[in-house]
Order: C-alpha cells, then sequence, then structure tokens
C-alpha cells in the first residue's frame, strides 16, 4: 500500500518551487498580501484575487486559487510549493489515506453530520414542545424540543436549511422574531465571543424581552479569566491544539481564542502590554479593531468571564444571575450530551427573568 500511495501523490502532485522563510508569516494568518502574492508571480503562478488558505497540519499549508491547489510544505530553511493537479482527487485521497490510516476525525465528522442530518428530519416529523426553547447561533445541531436560530449567510454557505428554524442574523441589532414573553428557555454556546459588545447588549436585551417571567437565559463562552491565567503560566499544554492545528506560537494561539489577530502578531509588543497592563486592559487591547466580518465569521473578536457577563446582563434586565459548571443548568431541558460541550476552558453563566 505504502508503494501505492507515493505512487499516487507523485502522480497528483507536482513540485513547482520554493519560497523564503518569511513567506511562513502570511500563510499562517491566512494573508495573500503583496509580498506572497509577488513570490508567486515572480515564479510564474499569479495569485487570485481572494485565494483561501488553511493550515493542514503544523508544517503544511493548502492555499486554494479557484481551480488551482497548491500544497506549501515548511522544510525549515524554506518552503516547498507543489500544485495538486486534480485538487478533487486530492482531497478524496487526502481523506482515504493518512500516513497508511483512514483519517478518523473526518470520517467521524461526516458519520456525525449524516446522524444529525437524520436527527433534523425526525425534529421536522415529531418535535412538538409545548413551550418554546431556542438555541441562539447553534449552527447545526439538535436536541430534542429545541429550535434554532440561525443565519445562512455567505459563511454558512453549506448549511442545510433544514436545521435552521429561525433564520436571524445576530449581528443586525433587529429584533428577535418572538413576541414578548413567549420564550420559556435560551441557550448559546460559543456564539456571543463572535461579536461586538454592543451587539451582544442588543441581543442580551432581546432575550430579556423575548423571555417569559421565570424563562432562563444559558451563556456559554470560552473563560477569558482562566485563558489569560494559562498565558501567565506559559501553558503550552492548554495551548496545544490551536498551536498544533496553525503552526502557532502560545501567544498567537490566546490571541485566536480572544481576539483573532488579523495580522502578523508583533510578540514583543504583545509581551510589553501582558506586562504593563491589567487583566482587562490587556484582554481589551487584544480586540482593538476587530471588526465582524462574514469572510471571517469563525473569528473571536470579543472575550468575556464571569464579571463582564454579569454587568452586562444585568444592565439588559436580569436581576437573578450566577455562575455554574457545565451540566448544572437549572432548567432540566438545557442539560445532556448536545450542551456545554467544551467545558473545559468555558464559563457557564445563567440567568433568569
Amino acid at each position: 500500500m505504502s508503494t501505492v500511495r507515493t505512487f499516487l501523490k507523485d502522480l497528483l502532485h507536482r513540485e513547482l518551487f520554493s519560497l523564503d522563510p518569511p513567506a511562513k508569516q502570511k500563510l499562517k494568518y491566512s494573508l495573500a498580501d503583496a509580498d506572497l502574492r509577488q513570490a508567486f508571480t515572480q515564479h510564474g503562478h499569479s495569485l487570485g484575487p481572494s485565494p483561501k488558505i488553511r493550515a493542514k497540519t503544523a508544517y503544511k499549508w493548502r492555499l486554494v486559487d479557484g481551480k488551482n491547489a497548491y500544497l506549501v510544505k515548511d522544510r525549515g530553511d524554506h518552503l516547498d510549493v507543489i500544485q495538486e493537479t486534480h485538487p478533487l482527487t486530492c482531497s478524496v485521497l487526502e481523506f482515504v489515506l493518512h500516513d497508511g490510516k483512514p483519517k478518523l476525525n473526518s470520517l467521524n465528522w461526516r458519520i456525525k453530520h449524516i446522524r444529525q442530518q437524520r436527527e433534523m428530519a425526525r425534529k421536522k416529523r415529531q418535535d412538538h414542545p409545548n413551550k418554546l426553547l431556542v438555541n441562539l447561533g447553534a449552527g447545526i445541531w439538535y436536541a430534542p424540543d429545541w429550535k434554532v436560530l440561525e443565519y445562512e449567510g455567505e459563511w454558512y454557505g453549506w448549511y442545510v436549511s433544514s436545521f435552521i428554524d429561525y433564520a436571524h442574523d445576530l449581528t443586525s441589532n433587529k429584533p428577535f422574531p418572538f413576541a414578548d414573553n413567549s420564550v420559556r428557555l435560551f441557550y448559546s454556546e460559543h456564539a456571543f465571543e463572535h461579536f461586538k459588545d454592543e451587539c451582544s447588549e442588543h441581543n442580551f436585551r432581546e432575550a430579556y424581552r423575548s423571555l417569559e417571567p421565570g424563562g432562563g437565559f444559558r451563556i456559554v463562552v470560552p473563560d477569558a479569566d482562566l485563558i489569560y491565567d494559562r498565558l501567565l503560566r506559559k501553558d503550552e499544554s492548554f495551548f496545544k491544539s490551536w498551536m498544533d492545528r496553525d503552526n502557532a506560537s502560545l501567544a498567537e494561539s490566546f490571541c485566536t481564542i480572544v481576539g483573532q489577530a488579523r495580522s502578523p502578531l508583533d510578540e514583543n509588543d504583545f509581551a510589553r502590554r501582558l506586562a504593563a497592563l491589567s487583566k482587562e486592559q490587556f484582554l481589551d487591547s487584544c480586540k482593538i479593531g476587530l471588526e465582524y466580518d462574514w469572510h471571517r465569521a469563525g473569528e473571536h473578536i470579543n472575550w468575556f468571564n464571569y464579571e463582564k457577563l454579569e454587568r452586562k446582563l444585568r444592565a439588559a434586565g436580569f436581576e437573578r444571575i450566577r455562575r455554574c459548571e457545565a451540566q448544572q443548568s437549572e432548567f432540566p431541558e438545557a442539560r445532556g450530551p448536545g450542551f456545554d460541550t467544551r467545558a473545559w476552558y468555558s464559563v457557564h453563566v445563567e440567568c433568569v427573568k
């Protein structure tokens, strides 16, 4: 099998040219800027207006530009650029063969996705809840009797519309599509870190307006206190998954969770701010200039800890606010395998109208 795999890869990959090491930064931050474009142009391979760059491993990236696809491999003193002569076939091969073994993570994701499709079909046929339970910004998600409020925008073009019960853009600052006092429970996991403060404040007010008296709102977001503490400890084991996925330093991985840099991170400036500023000032400095962008909708542009969430929820009208642990909701409907799935780096906050 090893010989067959090598033959197929050699057949579908064509060595093109080498890049200087500084180009690595352009790939790491998905920036096809003028320098990277010039490097390709010098070798007779000009890039289009919006090539997509994705980290495949800590030392390999995939750059897709229209119908052309390139692999860029880090060789230490240079970067090798390899063209995929048949990109679709290469993708299938990458899926089927990965160092001689199935890519189980990708396979498991696809199986999970098929299962979710089946669950959504069941939802349409069988779910008839007598109270309104809504997951805000859920994405592709299913739990019995729950509805999903999500937006079918450019970023989510691969979504299946049947997953969405209420098509609503949480960044629009428009009213929720619910009458006053009509919702029993809202739930949101890892959504509000993608929005600016004023947007989250609007959504918190809308949640309060829409909830029935005694109704609840459970919010789960990355815990900035915990993440900041791990940064001070230089805890690489905590940040390892982001470091490996993005070929990133510890500081860069911290910013991925707290406020995704839109340009290469100046680590000297980062260290200076960390030493000179208070925790909240430092966290705020990481999100300066970050705006919501549908082309980068998956990136975090804001941070939350319990204190910040409590302030904003109280300003929205909530009075009963508490911090709780994963799977410890006051509302049984918000417990189970579909809820609180990233407890190891999240803060869980629940409030009642």
